[in-house]
């Protein structure tokens, strides 16, 4: 087994953050389905992984001052025949850099040793896990009461910007997500279905040896921002949005959308919205440096996509009178983008506390209330940019439709009505000088991308 030599020093910067503390980190439990046997697929949490352990149920790492013992469920006689040979101890230790590693059945006794209340953890998403948790600590963890606040302020310090060895694993999703975006976008014509699509990413990430980072979009109802439905056939005039990532060993994460012409050429109306929304993934790009606003850069990408709109004639007035009040959300309705690494939307199960920084709030109006993060950048985040313009009918007749209705010229939007929805995503690293786009091998501009439409079909 190769061993992981950044996980000892992720461990020895916990022990800098909470000196002489332990912190209790479970992987997760399994989730069943129908009967205790056949359960769900399997994918550890990511603060658990963050500090080296494997990617097993029922498994605990308890960290303190630097160093760290795994506990894993104590094997029954016949296991081996059921799901084969497992690591020795010794191997783990080696791998994963371990002090110690030991049955679970030992842990209740060693933290009775260490003192219980003084143990930190974390709160899962998933009650299974809390409910394992709680069998050892005698509470499930909080994210806003004492004593796990201090894991969480540690663990969003530890997490917030990419040490070397996370932007490697980030870079390699990042590799392997193009790869996806290209298998898909390579077999895209009219005539295929949406499932056929599902169907080319699903054989590229098994032939990989990837997992999903979350589950794909592939729709031609791109204003449907999470469709989880592969329902309908790819017709001549419709656009395909794609937006998919894989995650690699090691658990890192990409996100990448692409959106192109299902003839592969666009319409003269689709191609002049693309490039408005490619305008705004661009130029909020290159503000990208330590130091700037998250949400300047949302604010730069829905002034370029106000002003794109006001140049066709779908909005009217001043371009950043529109975005004062709101109008282009109309359109460009969620946030510019979110951290990337071992989640796609990396740590967001601690809410706003990772995307906002203390002291700021959500804002209430429709959009700005949509900003998952609002944080100076710091040089190691990787963060996605993702503008969008979407027709969403349900949301130009609601009242809040209704109310800036002034704003649209309707007869010219019904102009554009083969635009039901264009996203555009890249995956950024913030560095010393600026910025990296990792997922620079991904085309972007709309003559680029027509090319990889149907590219796959075409050789064979």
């Amino acid at each position: 087994m190769t061993s992981e030599p950044h996980f000892p020093a992720r461990r020895l910067t916990l022990a800098d953050l909470l000196p002489g503390i332990p912190v209790l980190l479970a992987g997760g439990a399994n989730r069943h389905r129908n009967f205790k046997a056949f359960t769900y697929p399997f994918r550890a949490s990511s603060h658990y992984l963050f500090f080296g352990a494997p990617n097993e149920p029922d498994h605990v790492l308890l960290i303190l001052n630097g160093e760290a013992t795994l506990y894993r469920p104590k094997l029954g006689e016949d296991d081996a025949v059921w799901h084969g040979e497992t690591a020795t101890d010794e191997e783990l230790k080696s791998k994963w850099q371990l002090q110690e590693v030991k049955s679970i059945e030992e842990l209740p006794e060693d933290l009775s040793t260490l003192g219980v209340d003084e143990v930190l953890s974390l709160p899962s998403p998933d009650e299974a896990t809390n409910a394992f948790v709680k069998q050892y600590l005698g509470r499930v963890p909080s994210l806003d009461e004492d004593p796990d606040i201090d894991l969480v302020d540690a663990m969003m310090e530890l997490r917030r910007c990419q040490d070397d060895a996370a932007q490697e694993g980030v870079r390699k999703a990042c590799r392997a997500t193009v790869a996806l975006q290209k298998a898909v976008l390579g077999q895209c014509a009219p005539g295929v279905t949406e499932a056929a699509l599902k169907g080319v990413y699903d054989r590229h990430l098994a032939e990989n040896s990837w997992q999903a980072s979350f589950q794909p979009i592939i729709s031609v109802a791109g204003e449907v921002l999470h469709n989880p439905y592969y329902h309908n056939e790819l017709k001549e005039g419709d656009l395909l949005l794609v937006d998919c990532g894989a995650e690699v060993s090691g658990g890192y994460a990409g996100d990448l959308t692409r959106t192109v012409p299902v003839s592969g050429t666009f319409t003269e109306t689709q191609k002049a919205v693309y490039d408005i929304v490619d305008r705004a993934r661009a130029e909020s790009i290159e503000m990208i440096a330590p130091g700037v606003h998250f949400k300047d850069l949302h604010m730069k990408a829905s002034l370029v996509i106000a002003e794109g709109l006001v140049d066709l004639g779908i909005l009217k007035g001043e371009p950043k009178d529109l975005v004062d009040k709101g109008v282009h959300a109309l359109f460009f309705c969620h946030g510019l983008g979110h951290l990337v690494g071992l989640d796609v939307h990396d740590m967001e199960d601690f809410g706003d506390r990772i995307g906002y920084e203390e002291g700021e709030e959500r804002e209430e109006q429709f959009g700005l209330s949509n900003l998952r993060l609002s944080r100076e950048l710091e040089v190691g985040m990787v963060v996605t940019i993702e503008p969008g313009y979407y027709r969403i009918p349900a949301l130009l007749s609601s009242k809040l439709g209704e109310s800036l209705s002034q704003y649209v010229d309707q007869d010219k939007l019904e102009q554009f009505s083969d635009v039901r929805g264009i996203r555009i995503e890249d995956m950024v690293l913030v560095t010393d000088a600026g910025y990296e786009v990792l997922s620079r091998e991904l085309p972007t501009a709309s003559g680029e991308l027509e090319k990889l439409v149907g590219a796959a079909k075409a050789t064979v």
